[in-house]
C-alpha cells in the first residue's frame, strides 16, 4: 500500500524479529509506545498510522488485524480529509 499511497512506510516492533518486506524494524521503545498508545496498559498490534515525520503529528489508521481493502480505504479516507490534513501540518 505504501508504493500505492506514494507513502514511506516504516515498521516498528516490540519483541525484536520483522516480517517478510519489513526485515530490520524499528524498535518501539517506552517513549514511541506512550506516543501512540497514550494511556493504554496494552498496545494493540498490528497498527497503523499515518505521521508527518516533520511535525511528528500523527493520525492512527488501524488497530488490529484488518483486511488490505479496509487499510486501503482508511487511508484514502484520511488522505482526503481536510481535518486530518490539517491536524498533520
Amino acid at each position: 500500500l505504501g508504493e500505492r499511497f506514494q507513502l514511506p512506510v516504516y515498521a516498528f516492533s516490540v519483541d525484536g524479529p520483522g516480517l517478510p518486506g519489513f526485515e530490520v524494524p524499528i524498535p518501539v521503545t517506552p517513549e514511541i509506545g506512550k506516543t501512540f498508545f497514550p494511556g493504554q496498559g496494552k498496545t494493540v498490534m498490528p497498527a497503523t498510522f499515518l505521521m508527518n515525520v516533520n511535525s511528528r503529528k500523527f493520525s492512527r489508521l488501524s488497530i488490529g488485524d484488518v483486511p488490505e481493502s479496509t487499510l486501503a480505504q482508511s487511508i484514502q479516507n484520511a488522505l482526503n480529509d481536510p481535518r486530518v490534513q490539517e491536524a498533520l501540518q
